[in-house]
């Protein structure tokens, strides 16, 4: 079988990587694999693919598979971890709530250091209705800005899910 020309060029790919992660998300890890091998034949090697080979290992339950895909597609594309934040906020306010902490997951695996992914963890785990575990994040949160008004937010969301 002959391969057809690309007639989108990045933007096919851009399209072919949201899929993916869609696949992933959704625990379709067989169709998901055969997507990034795909896109891989396609010559996708930026930070991208990485990212989705990390979050296909993350689900999979292989987390330091999963760490090391993460760190280095923050190392082909150091924007990717703000990216994916700014795109998991996104997420919590379409009330994407299970998208978007996979997406604080992935970026908690690329910038292991960040501490404003807690306080993003703990919006889309409220939202899931996980009080216990928003709690937690929200409190992890804390421990590194106690007085910013996000950290107000952070206290008063913990109160709401207190009850």
């Amino acid at each position: 079988m002959q391969r057809q020309p690309d007639l989108f060029g990045e933007d096919h790919r851009t399209i072919r990587h949201y899929l993916t992660d869609l696949l992933i998300l959704t625990g379709r890890t067989e169709e998901a694999d055969r997507e990034l091998r795909l896109l891989e034949q396609d010559g996708s090697q930026g930070g991208w693919i990485q990212l989705l080979r990390g979050q296909y290992s993350m689900r999979r339950g292989d987390r330091a598979a999963a760490t090391r895909a993460c760190a280095e597609a923050l190392r082909r594309d150091p924007q990717l971890g703000d990216t994916f934040y700014d795109g998991a906020g996104r997420l919590v306010d379409a009330g994407r709530f299970d998208h978007a902490l996979f997406w604080y997951e992935s970026v908690e695996l690329m910038m292991p250091d960040s501490t404003s992914v807690h306080y993003g963890k703990g919006l889309a785990l409220a939202g899931l209705g996980r009080k216990a575990e928003a709690i937690a994040a929200f409190e992890e949160y804390l421990r590194s800005d106690s007085t910013s008004e996000w950290a107000r937010l952070a206290r008063d969301k913990m109160r709401e899910l207190r009850g």
